[in-house]
């Protein structure tokens, strides 16, 4: 078999919440070896969960929150079963030191000397504060690339800010543009688009710079500012304002701003179709599927302009129609036309979807305290090459004696001083 792209490549993970996470996985994916530095003197709640202790009476009254454990049972170490942080922990490592003091500090020196890449998305300060800059740790290692996902960046006035996915996405405009139609943003759930969209976008910027580095032999820092990255993807909103000075876009939930789009019910409680109509094409084949109705010979309904100023009407009677079918029965019908729909399927179904069971893309994963489940698999397929895909998500510390002895050199009593003295941890404190 091909050796997988990163094959040789050490990645050392710092990271919190989602974008940052979902990054180095995708590198681990690509064959690095991602070994993630955690600490067990401070409990991540962003990341491992809402609390290093939980019980599952606790676990039950917090109602979707507890029910991300298996059998909605915490454990012993909720931290270690909970599924936002098992859902990005494949093929990666645990090691735990604690950076604020010297022995530490002097570990991850060391580990960042034998490192290739090293990615971080927590707040500017903190690594200002433990004085772990690029300009300390090219020291250590001038081939290093240094990643630091800060969402406002590293200057100008905001730069410090603090925040959330939802926090910079609203910032960036893309809550402005939220909500069901002619509605206002309150309406929307919570959106953390910022942290899907960074993922991927870091863990390229990476591939460039390890490119960049085998012709320069030189490290870099790469400043990935997550909320401008964001706005990369508002590009014709940007413009469109400054063309049309003072409009602002619309929310349109559901709907388009050029086509007949929308999500309607049918005839299964709580389950929908979305449907998009992109032509005058489509909306004869729809007309005709719907056995020409009466209303939808209406002369305003048959130019894409009148059917989206008229497209509250013809909602009423496109549910009409479709709340007497099934989802999947909808499915079949309209793809049947060449139409554009597909129904919300919740996890649930997703799981037993026989399109994705035929390409195999759930797969299973074993996790040494949460046992062996399903995970989305890879986001792509190449030729050539198996993708890797060798272990669940890392316990707290699972990785300290590889770390400290194989990796670093420790001898066994130098290993056992570092546990001894609370670096080495498979517990928070």
């Amino acid at each position: 078999m091909a050796r997988l792209p990163l094959e040789g490549v050490r990645v050392v993970d710092m990271t919190v919440v989602w974008s940052g996470p979902g990054c180095t996985m995708l590198l681990g994916d690509l064959g690095a070896e991602v070994i993630r530095v955690e600490t067990a003197q401070h409990f991540p709640n962003s990341t491992r969960g809402i609390a290093p202790r939980l019980s599952k009476e606790q676990a039950e009254k917090l109602g979707y929150i507890g029910s991300a454990f298996p059998n909605k049972d915490p454990g012993e170490h909720p931290y270690n079963r909970q599924a936002m942080f098992n859902c990005h922990g494949r093929n990666k490592r645990s090691v735990t030191m604690d950076l604020s003091r010297p022995e530490g500090r002097e570990a991850f020196l060391k580990l960042i000397a034998i490192s290739d890449v090293f990615v971080e998305n927590n707040a500017l300060r903190v690594l200002d504060h433990l004085q772990l800059t690029y300009d300390v740790l090219r020291e250590v290692n001038p081939r290093l690339i240094m990643v630091r996902m800060a969402p406002l960046g590293m200057s100008g006035p905001f730069h410090q800010f603090l925040g959330f996915g939802p926090n910079f996405n609203a910032l960036a405009g893309l809550v402005a543009m939220s909500g069901y139609y002619n509605a206002d943003p309150t309406t929307a759930g919570e959106n953390y688009h910022m942290d899907e969209a960074a993922a991927p976008a870091a863990a390229f910027a990476v591939m460039a710079a390890l490119y960049d580095r085998a012709k320069s032999g030189e490290g870099q820092q790469i400043e990935f500012a997550q909320c401008e990255n964001l706005i990369e993807g508002l590009g014709e909103w940007i413009l469109d304002n400054q063309m049309n000075p003072g409009r602002l876009p619309s929310v349109l939930g559901n709907r388009d701003l050029y086509l007949l789009q929308g999500v309607y019910p049918t005839l299964e409680e709580n389950r929908f179709v979305a449907l998009t109509i992109r032509n005058d094409q489509e909306w004869e084949r729809l007309v005709r599927l719907m056995g020409d109705p009466p209303w939808a010979k209406d002369p305003l309904f048959c130019t894409a302009v009148g059917r989206l100023e008229h497209q509250d009407e013809i909602d009423t009677h496109l549910a009409a129609w479709t709340a007497l079918r099934r989802p999947g029965q909808l499915f079949a019908l309209l793809q049947a036309e060449g139409l554009a729909a597909g129904p919300v399927w919740p996890e649930s179904v997703a799981l037993a979807d026989p399109h994705l069971a035929e390409r195999g893309y759930f797969r299973p994963l074993t996790q040494t305290e949460s046992g062996t489940h399903l995970h989305p698999g890879h986001p792509w397929k190449a030729s050539g090459m198996e993708l890797q895909w060798s272990k669940g998500a890392p316990c707290l510390g699972e990785d300290n004696a590889y770390v400290y002895k194989e990796l670093l050199g420790y001898s066994e009593s130098q290993y056992q001083a570092m546990i001894e003295a609370g670096h080495a941890r498979t517990e928070y404190v």
